[in-house]
């Protein structure tokens, strides 16, 4: 029965093998690992150097290069004064948080040993934002009295707590003598963001104008 199967499977693998997408890939793949590097390198330099000239003020890519490398004196201050104290950080915390991203999305993949594993499916965003939740409900006084450390630690850090919490949570739930059930944990995933969402969803019912608003503004940004 298996010698059969793959008589028949061996002409469907031969057209495939065939295809352009397939052909594509190949050549992809022959490539080499510094060729790809470089090239991402390059993209990431330029991409950076561009993003600096995007802003309210006009800011050409040639006088971002030239303030960038202090190759000349003629620029005015106020140029000087946008790109290397405004528009220069932001363009280097964009380039951590995404690289800190990256990390985290390659730490989780080998902790499930699985490629597909990401926030949204197992369940670690909506465990992230019901932490915020609770923080700007809980804590709503605290945000009255001192706005700046409501929004910059104490809702970070029980959104992080959340998160962790979570992913301990779905680990557990998946992972058994035998290794990591992928299909235990994505249902362990969809149900904690089914029970995440039921819980924002009653703190929003005893929220009150303020916290609402709160808790809508953080909906957006997470």
């Amino acid at each position: 029965m298996g010698v059969r199967c793959r008589f028949y499977l061996y002409p469907l693998q031969l057209i495939a093998s065939q295809h352009p997408a397939f052909l594509k890939i190949s050549m992809l793949r022959n490539f080499s690992n510094t060729l790809v590097f470089s090239a991402f390198a390059i993209l990431l330099a330029l991409s950076s150097v561009y993003s600096i000239t995007v802003g309210p003020m006009n800011i050409s890519f040639w006088q971002s290069i030239q303030s960038l490398t202090m190759a000349t004196n003629d620029l005015a201050p106020h140029i000087n004064l946008v790109i290397h104290d405004i528009r220069l950080p932001r363009t280097l915390l964009c380039m951590l948080v995404g690289a800190i991203l990256a990390v985290c999305g390659a730490v989780m993949q080998g902790l499930f040993r699985n490629p597909l594993a990401e926030p949204g499916i197992i369940g670690v965003s909506a465990g992230a934002s019901l932490g915020g939740a609770l923080a700007i409900v809980g804590f709503a006084a605290l945000g009255i009295e001192f706005p700046e450390f409501m929004a910059l630690m104490v809702v970070p850090i029980f959104a992080f707590f959340g998160g962790a919490l979570t992913t301990i949570l779905v680990y557990r739930l998946g992972t058994s003598k035998f290794g990591t059930s992928v299909t235990i944990m994505l249902l362990a995933g969809v149900a904690i963001s089914a029970l995440s969402g039921a819980a924002i969803g009653y703190l929003n019912f005893i929220a009150d104008d303020q916290m609402l608003r709160d808790l809508s503004l953080w909906s957006m940004a997470h």
